[in-house]
């Protein structure tokens, strides 16, 4: 049973919780007043630091709480964003959302998750679970194969203000967030060209855009080589369930292993692809980096550090990705600033996190003494 937390159970005004009411009757001032100090106001009427300070005592005492409802009311602002996504295991994307809640509570705003079921609706479903005034702006990680632009066309339409995060879409209002997949996979295949593999094997996902990029990427670092990527050596795997990524990566690693010749290197665009990959070859008998140098991609939760050996790997500003989304959003929504006709894209640049699985020692002593 809950307890009231008046002697006779109810509030002043006839209720379970304290208002604002019960606060100005309590410490024997105007609801005006007790309005200013909640919420922060105090330099637009004159209130003495003693009665300041009586107001916020009570309201603690009371247990108040703000009426979110009556304020999106008032304000014709939830203070909620929209995130809509394709499932939540994924680790990269769950840091990603650890630095969007931390920058929308600084900021006041809450975020809502609706998480992708793929049989339903989507385009529906997006506009009435994200209808415009339950929540001030929308944010979509990915999902450029559900989502379309013309669905995203739509919820602009209808007045929403849109984000989207690894996704870009030209001649749209939308700000888009994006890490640099494809410097990420020239990165690291310019990196095991310059150690000397020239038979690079590449394990990469089957869907989104951000293995087409990184792939672009690595054909690049061929090219500027002066040198053809082998495609023959590109293994895809099925990444659309979440839960079975690690065993993705090893079958993947199994196949990469029926090539003949069998790659000096293989790139694994994912760490979790990585980790099944790995096992593959280690049950092979293959000792890494000596009889093959593996590396990943995405760093996350340095989980790479802690492979056997640790993983080379590429590393993701997830914390920017993160925060910026939500940053740039708000912005929008407060007319801080305007979004172009052509959108706003804003890219972080990956970097390369050398360890033991690619064998550089030389490279690893440099790191250590930088």
């Amino acid at each position: 049973m809950i307890k009231p937390y008046t002697k006779n159970g109810l509030s002043k005004n006839g209720g379970l919780f304290p208002t604002i009411k019960d606060i100005a009757v309590k410490a024997h001032v105007s609801i005006g007043t007790v309005s200013c100090v909640l919420n922060n106001k105090v330099g637009s009427i004159r209130i003495s630091e003693k009665t300041r300070k009586r107001v916020l005592r009570i309201a603690e005492e009371l247990n108040y709480r703000p009426n979110v409802l009556a304020q999106s009311l008032r304000t014709q602002k939830s203070h909620t964003i929209g995130v809509y996504l394709r499932y939540m295991v994924d680790v990269h994307t769950a840091t990603i959302l650890h630095h969007m809640i931390v920058e929308a509570s600084s900021r006041n705003y809450r975020l809502v998750l609706s998480v992708l079921e793929e049989k339903i609706n989507q385009p529906e479903v997006l506009r009435q679970v994200f209808f415009k005034g339950s929540v001030d702006g929308l944010i979509i990680i990915e999902l450029e194969d559900i989502v379309t632009d013309t669905v995203v066309g739509t919820l602009l339409k209808d007045g929403l203000k849109v984000a989207l995060i690894d996704r870009h879409i030209q001649g749209l209002p939308v700000i888009s967030v994006l890490s640099d997949n494809e410097q990420g996979g020239f990165l690291v295949t310019e990196y095991l060209l310059r150690l000397g593999h020239r038979r690079i094997g590449f394990l990469s996902g089957q869907r989104g855009n951000v293995y087409k990029q990184r792939l672009s990427g690595a054909t690049r670092a061929f090219h500027e080589k002066g040198m053809e990527m082998d495609n023959r050596l590109v293994v895809q795997v099925d990444n659309t369930n979440p839960f079975h990524l690690s065993r993705a990566g090893y079958k993947g690693g199994i196949e990469m292993l029926k090539l003949k010749p069998r790659p000096t290197a293989v790139a694994v665009f994912g760490d979790v692809f990585a980790l099944g990959a790995m096992r593959a070859f280690q049950e092979a008998g293959l000792k890494i980096p000596d009889d093959l140098v593996l590396t990943g991609f995405d760093n996350t939760l340095s989980l790479t550090e802690y492979t056997c050996p640790p993983l080379t790997t590429v590393q993701q500003n997830t914390t920017g990705m993160g925060r910026s989304s939500i940053r740039l959003l708000l912005d929008s929504i407060e007319g801080k600033i305007h979004v172009p006709d052509e959108g706003q894209a804003t890219f972080f640049k990956p970097r390369l996190i050398v360890r033991e699985s690619s064998g550089d020692s030389k490279h690893l002593r440099k790191q250590e003494n930088e």
